[in-house]
């Protein structure tokens, strides 16, 4: 499509230059001064009218309305001098430099059709560099790109040649009927390629590997699984909650309480006997316990 458009574009603008001249007369400042506005528009267009516009629209949208849009631009300039002379007014005239207020169709192409065909160019223009970076996977766009320069430039090699032979022999007032005829065509070829059935689910294709391209490049962090032991899941719980549960990890201290309380009740000694043994056994056991902890 976009190959197609551009073959178009260059095919009809490579006369362009010549049309307004046989067309209107004009001369070589003349000529400069439509260029200067040309490029005034384009460049006003660009900064308050577009991007509201492409902000409302989707990118297929932006290429059908405005590919038919074209078409009416075109059909619009080629409203010759003597139907719209009737329709100008005197106070219109008399305001107008001589060239506009003796030539309509002058005045309706600087002031309609020019700001018209540079909304639609640029517009199209921003949709197809979208979709084309929608379309192309993030790994192959340098290869794209660089294969879409070089059959760019064979257009522009072909297409010059192709469109001056053909103009060559199609009169400057019906220029415009050529070039609304071309456009309705790739309006046809939009409708074949992009269907409205088929604009949703690209879409959100293009979302698809969107979201791809950024998964690819988003580095993965390898996953370890560490598996834990009764003893640790225990200290690691009390680490966590800042609790101890005296019942819970503890086996040795409940072990040396019940070895002692034997040794109380079996032993003959004196009861001093008896305490000192218990106090030593369960300071042994807390220093066992403190060691189990700092494992």
């Amino acid at each position: 499509v976009q190959l197609t458009r551009s073959f178009a574009a260059r095919g009809l603008g490579v006369m362009s230059d010549l049309y307004e001249l046989e067309r209107w007369n004009m001369t070589t400042a003349q000529l400069g001064f439509l260029r200067s506005w040309k490029s005034g528009v384009v460049m006003a267009l660009q900064m308050f009218v577009l991007p509201a516009v492409t902000r409302h629209l989707s990118l297929y949208d932006l290429l059908h309305i405005f590919t038919w849009f074209k078409v009416v631009v075109d059909l619009i300039e080629l409203i010759p001098s003597s139907a719209l002379q009737p329709l100008m007014p005197d106070w219109l005239s008399a305001h107008l430099p001589a060239k506009l207020a003796a030539d309509p169709s002058l005045l309706v192409f600087a002031t309609v059709c020019i700001p018209m065909r540079s909304a639609c160019g640029s517009a199209i223009a921003i949709a197809q560099k979208a979709l084309f970076t929608l379309n192309v996977p993030q790994a192959e766009m340098g290869a794209a790109l660089a294969s879409l320069d070089v059959l760019m430039s064979c257009v522009g090699v072909i297409a010059p040649l192709l469109g001056g032979t053909v103009l060559t022999f199609v009169p400057a007032s019906y220029q415009p009927l050529v070039a609304a005829c071309i456009n309705a065509l790739l309006g046809v070829q939009l409708l074949l390629c992009f269907p409205p059935r088929r604009r949703a689910s690209e879409d959100s294709t293009g979302a698809a590997k969107k979201d791809d391209d950024l998964s690819e490049a988003t580095p993965r962090v390898p996953s370890t699984t560490v598996t834990l032991s009764n003893a640790d899941k225990a200290v690691f719980d009390d680490s966590m909650t800042g609790e101890r549960d005296p019942h819970r990890g503890r086996p040795q201290k409940q072990e040396a309480a019940g070895k002692a309380a034997q040794d109380a009740r079996t032993n003959s000694g004196p009861a001093v006997r008896t305490r000192a043994s218990y106090v030593h056994s369960r300071g042994a056991n807390r220093t066992h316990t403190s060691r189990e902890d700092l494992s």
